[in-house]
């Protein structure tokens, strides 16, 4: 089963999906900084929960877009292995040209890829990590059909704790 085929089986029930998280979680970040618009946030999202964030972070304003100091995204779907400054190795496997996915099955369909915000910003906040043979972020029939449980296992590292340091060091100090 090719990739396109995947997709095009899945992609009605996956974007509504991804579109009901980015109006819940644009929801709450519009919420907090009407709230707090001094305060400063910092997102994280797990494979899917990443896209929302990228869609979200889209959907804000330059004021708000101001105030996101950090995006940690992990198994990324949409991972793109050519983005200058957001690769951030969790194993040193960022190195096998594989894109995510959402991304490869979006460009084998010829459909637009949506770039959530201008290169320099981006590579400024996001940091994205994917372990050796996640098939989501490192996509490859290879990896789909053999290393699944690899996907799911980011909490048995140490990189969650990692992202949260560098969340903690990107707020401003006055």
């Amino acid at each position: 089963m090719g990739i396109s085929h995947l997709v095009q089986n899945a992609s009605g029930r996956y974007d509504a999906s991804v579109a009901d998280g980015v109006g819940t979680l644009e929801g709450r970040l519009f919420g907090f900084f009407r709230r707090c618009p001094l305060s400063y946030a910092a997102t994280v999202g797990f494979s899917q929960g990443q896209q929302v964030v990228r869609d979200t972070y889209a959907l804000l304003n330059s004021r708000q877009r101001d105030r996101i100091v950090f995006m940690a995204g992990f198994g990324d779907p949409l991972f793109n292995y050519d983005t200058p400054g957001t690769n951030r190795p969790a194993d040193g496997s960022n190195d096998t040209g594989q894109d995510g996915i959402y991304y490869a099955a979006r460009r084998a369909l010829h459909r637009p890829v949506p770039d959530m915000v201008q290169p320099t910003r981006r590579a400024k906040i996001l940091q994205d990590w994917c372990l050796r043979l996640d098939p989501v972020c490192h996509y490859s029939p290879l990896n789909l059909a053999l290393h699944k449980a690899v996907h799911t296992s980011y909490t048995e590292t140490n990189w969650i704790w990692r992202a949260a340091v560098l969340a903690e060091q990107s707020v401003p100090r006055p």
